[in-house]
């Protein structure tokens, strides 16, 4: 890697013996592995393009939300039992929105600025329907009867929820493991943390299994798991953007490529236009530009 160590891996931290352990027995028990259909919708170049590319793509019919889906979920079939980042995955749902979405698009209905892409919201996030654990086995179970304002903005932009990214429990850390899914690993080092609260998002959107995910921040939960996963995170000052139900500031990640117009409460390999902060949060302006540094060596 050379000069483009990742943080996590300079830094020397390693996962405790017992926590790779949790780590991997949670990879075969939520992930079993099976072999990889040899199919030519499989494309890792679109799991690895800008999500300002892929809705460009989207608009003009290059690429279908079909094909952008099974795109990514094969990607995260064959990335993400090694590294644990997304915990919940709903495939069906998943491919029946993009059938609905393409299905928009060909009859030329007004679609938002985010139609036809992948999210998975982090797992402190409420999402109706949709398991929702906070990292606690006090909730693994719990099913709430409402989505978060982040949540709902996002699927308003034309966003299609596949499921739910990993976080410490309750949030309350700088790395990210449960006692639910277990660890989420560094796609740089596998024997390191990929920080937190928001790694699971982070090492979704390193690994190409997302071009968009939500996350939070309160005392680095963004920034954190950014650094050591070779994104950007940018967290927006606190009330720049409406919260509900309330809870620790959401804000933006970022992956590789710049420039990148921040939107809060989301987190993006790049987006680099101002008309998604007016369109999903109704309001004009930019809240944020970051820069990153434009690679990525995932030691898979």
């Amino acid at each position: 890697m050379g000069e483009n160590l990742s943080l996590a891996r300079r830094s020397g931290w390693e996962l405790p013996p017992a926590l790779r352990r949790s780590a991997q027995l949670s990879r075969e028990r939520h992930f079993p592995a099976r072999p990889l259909k040899e199919d030519s919708m499989f494309n890792t170049e679109i799991c690895f393009m800008t999500a300002t590319e892929l809705t460009r793509r989207l608009r003009s019919k290059e690429l279908s939300a079909v094909a952008v889906m099974e795109a990514h979920l094969a990607q995260i079939e064959r990335v993400n039992p090694a590294v644990n980042a997304i915990v919940t995955l709903l495939p069906e749902r998943a491919m029946d929105g993009a059938r609905a979405a393409d299905e928009k698009l060909a009859h030329g209905d007004a679609v938002g600025p985010l139609h036809g892409l992948p999210v998975a919201h982090k797992d402190l996030i409420l999402t109706k329907g949709i398991r929702t654990t906070f990292g606690s086995r006090i909730y693994k179970d719990f099913v709430p009867d409402e989505s978060s304002l982040t949540v709902n903005r996002l699927q308003q932009a034309g966003m299609i929820t596949i499921g739910k990214t990993n976080t410490p429990e309750f949030g309350a850390g700088s790395q990210t493991f449960n006692e639910v899914f277990g660890a989420t690993l560094n796609p740089y080092d596998l024997t390191k943390t990929c920080g937190g609260s928001s790694g699971g998002a982070a090492v979704a959107l390193a690994c190409g299994m997302l071009p968009l995910a939500d996350g939070s921040d309160l005392g680095g939960s963004l920034r954190n798991p950014a650094n050591f996963c070779n994104i950007v995170g940018f967290r927006t000052a606190p009330g720049r953007v409406p919260i509900a139900p309330a809870r620790a500031h959401e804000g933006p990640q970022f992956g590789d490529l710049a420039p990148l117009a921040a939107f809060d409460g989301a987190s993006a390999r790049a987006l680099n236009h101002a008309v998604v902060d007016r369109e999903v949060h109704g309001h004009g302006r930019i809240i944020g530009v970051a820069f990153a540094p434009g690679f990525r060596q995932i030691a898979l």
